[in-house]
């Protein structure tokens, strides 16, 4: 009896260690398991923040871009103002200006040095081809004229576009008080 005794005694101490080895694989496991969960939620967390600052970023550059747009939108109809109040004293100047070619052509005389040149709009230069046969035509002009001396500096602008630059100039002042 005593070699079965012997032999319940090791496998009793074999069960025991078994069971104790066992208990602490189960708990390397379970903490493993643990290590892992906690890592997995970690890096939700950081995919969850990176989503997050891409769609902030994204939401910023859309609203820049219709910023943008609205500004463009803005200044589009800004100019078409401009263009339109412009249109609008071109037509009326020919018509407050009764004697709008005697002006002309008097300011020609009076200002007029021997060596300077003088431009007058495609319109009215055959008008004034009379008194002013050297005279030539600016295309960029569509009234008004324009002395130069001979080196060709300007020495009097005086036609619509020159008012209706500064005119635009103040128009432009006054809508970014606005917008």
């Amino acid at each position: 009896m005593g070699i079965e005794k012997l032999t319940e005694r090791i496998i009793k101490e074999a069960e025991a260690e078994r069971e104790k080895i066992k208990k602490e694989y189960e708990e390397k496991i379970a903490r493993l398991k643990l290590e892992i969960e906690e890592e997995k939620e970690k890096l939700r967390q950081k995919e969850k923040e990176a989503l997050a600052k891409e769609i902030t970023k994204e939401r910023k550059r859309i609203l820049a871009e219709k910023r943008i747009e609205q500004k463009k939108e803005i200044l589009r109809h800004q100019w078409t103002m401009i263009k339109r109040i412009e249109q609008l004293v071109k037509e009326r100047f020919r018509q407050e200006i009764g004697n709008y070619y005697e002006l002309i052509k008097e300011i020609g005389k009076k200002f007029t040095q021997p060596d300077n040149t003088l431009f007058f709009s495609p319109k009215d230069l055959p008008s004034v081809k009379d008194q002013f046969p050297n005279a030539k035509s600016n295309e960029k002009l569509s009234d008004g004229i324009i002395i130069e001396n001979e080196k060709g500096r300007k020495e009097i602008h005086i036609s619509l576009e020159a008012a209706l630059e500064v005119l635009k100039e103040e128009i432009l002042l006054e809508f970014k008080k606005y917008f």
